[in-house]
């Protein structure tokens, strides 16, 4: 599944990017092409979100995401629940 002809082979066919940053993407299509390129540069990165944050605000923000996933709410309110959420 990860094998270096594999990714290639499911990224030309979804038009995705593989999950390997070793493989040779000159025969994937220019928007992969980019995107492989902007993934090896190690200024463009951003870390996991969940390292960032202590396990009480990630679960905090877990709660406050699966709630807006699942009602109705107003997106006022969800963006005043996720700053309380980080400022705990």
């Amino acid at each position: 599944m990860t094998a270096r002809a594999t990714q290639l082979a499911f990224s030309a066919l979804k038009g995705s990017i593989p999950i390997r940053g070793d493989v040779d993407g000159s025969q994937l299509d220019p928007c992969a092409q980019l995107g492989l390129a902007i993934m090896k540069d190690r200024s463009r990165q951003v870390g996991n979100d969940e390292a960032y944050l202590t396990p009480d605000q990630n679960g905090a923000m877990a709660d406050v995401l699966t709630e807006y996933w699942n009602r109705d709410l107003a997106v006022e309110s969800v963006q005043q629940r996720i700053a309380a959420a980080l400022a705990d």
